[in-house]
């Protein structure tokens, strides 16, 4: 999910570049929790839950990620949430200095911030897609562009990011499980519907448990 490349859907390819591959040290920027990026409606979006989407309503998070070294003896951490509230989606994507995810810590690189965050909806196309856990729900996720610490970014920034995006995506739910599609496969990266992910994706590191 969370792969080598600057797009901003968390699950599928979410700043891995900007937040992690890109990320510098040091800085004490402000993390964000659910609170921050949950509640309201998203334009276009709606309030009402779709059938197919009840099982995956509400928070989600993964793991403090294993730390990558990236320049030489920066250390960083990162963390994922999601937020499903009807259609509505709102992602937040923390960079931290420690191992718990508990110590913001800045992007870097012209990024003066400890977060990003994004909201958007939810699609399902009532179509499914069969994977080794069964069938997984295939799915199209609009994004608007990330804030930083929920704070719009300089228009230099912005343009580092782009535009809005919808991307063509297969979820599935496993116990207290959330899996997205695996989209560093060949022909998957989920950037239309033809490349669609037809695999889940099992890094641990992409894999969202559910916020009790």
């Amino acid at each position: 999910m969370i792969t080598t490349s600057n797009k901003l859907w968390v699950p599928a390819v979410f700043l891995s570049c900007v937040v992690s591959a890109c990320g510098g040290g040091g800085g004490g920027g402000s993390g964000s929790s659910f609170s921050d990026v949950g509640g309201g409606t998203t334009p276009g979006g709606s309030s009402a839950v779709p059938e197919a989407l009840v099982p995956i309503q509400g928070d989600w998070t993964t793991a403090c990620t294993s730390p990558e070294d990236l320049i030489g003896v920066v250390l960083v951490f990162t963390q994922s949430q999601l937020t499903f509230s009807g259609s509505n989606v709102f992602t937040n994507v923390g960079n931290f200095s420690d191992p718990d995810c508990t110590v913001p810590t800045e992007i870097g690189f012209g990024i003066a911030g400890s977060s990003l965050q994004q909201t958007g909806t939810i699609t399902p196309t009532g179509a499914t897609v069969e994977t080794t856990l069964g069938p997984a729900l295939a799915v199209d996720i609009f994004l608007e562009p990330p804030t930083i610490d929920n704070q719009t970014p300089s228009p230099e920034i912005a343009d580092i990011f782009g535009p809005a995006e919808t991307f063509f995506e297969i979820t599935l739910i496993d116990g207290d499980m959330l899996f997205f599609g695996d989209t560093s496969l060949a022909g998957s990266d989920g950037e239309s519907e033809a490349t669609r992910p037809i695999s889940l994706d099992f890094n641990p590191d992409n894999v969202f448990t559910r916020v009790p």
